[in-house]
């Protein structure tokens, strides 16, 4: 997460990946008219804004955008709850029906858990769709405020660290071998020249802006891209 956050390794996805993530984008709003369809109240835009329900902290640093909010479900008619829709092959899929979406997804589950803390809703209501044969999982998840404080830990965490050291996972586990900043993480890739990327330059956690020691100004996106001469790399320990 934070070789992301400071845009380290940019990930560079074949077309083949695009169009799945286009899958899942296209998915929500099927799932959205199907539950409306049999009689679920859905609100999957923010009437001021006409965009997505939105949340952030530490000024937009950290930030996140609801699916949207249902109610109409069985199993509490009444309660609203954050909802979350997602996609997942086959293996996948039947691992979350076997154990669930805490154990099986926790990067789901601890998402889910920040979004009802930021909407103050009590419930979430997952919907898996399986891209190879359409079955449907739901499931409903309970607000748990203990899960708050580690998810608060680890992103200030993130923000703040000056001098990583890199994640301690075997170099042959699903997390690493799918990770886009494995190459710079356990490898001797090199880092993307960038601002975020630059012992001089931090991130505000207040105005959300990124700052540059050097020059003492703010950076826009444009120049956080593209670092300048007085670039110096941020060390951290590779594993």
């Amino acid at each position: 997460m934070w070789f992301q956050f400071r845009w380290a390794a940019r990930p560079t996805f074949p077309g083949r990946i695009l169009r799945l993530f286009e899958t899942g984008n296209r998915e929500e709003a099927r799932v959205i008219d199907n539950l409306r369809s049999v009689g679920i109240e859905v609100y999957d835009r923010d009437p001021e804004t006409g965009k997505q329900i939105h949340f952030e902290e530490y000024g937009g640093h950290y930030a996140g955008s609801l699916d949207g909010i249902a109610r109409g479900f069985p199993e509490a008619p009444v309660t609203w709850h954050v909802l979350e829709i997602k996609t997942s092959n086959a293996k996948g899929f039947k691992n979350l029906q076997q154990y669930g979406v805490q154990s099986s997804k926790p990067e789901h589950y601890a998402q889910m858990q920040q979004y009802m803390s930021w909407s103050k809703l009590t419930r979430a209501y997952y919907i898996c769709v399986c891209k190879d044969t359409d079955e449907i999982y739901g499931e409903r998840v309970e607000y748990d405020p203990d899960c708050i404080p580690g998810i608060d830990a680890k992103v200030y965490g993130v923000l703040n660290a000056r001098h990583p050291h890199g994640i301690d996972y075997p170099e042959n586990s699903f997390e690493c071998r799918f990770c886009d900043c494995r190459g710079v993480c356990r490898g001797n890739a090199p880092v993307e020249k960038t601002c975020r990327m630059c012992a001089h330059s931090e991130p505000d956690l207040e105005s959300g802006d990124w700052k540059c020691s050097i020059f003492r100004k703010v950076l826009s996106e444009s120049e956080q891209e593209t670092a300048c001469d007085a670039f110096q790399e941020i060390e951290y320990v590779r594993n």
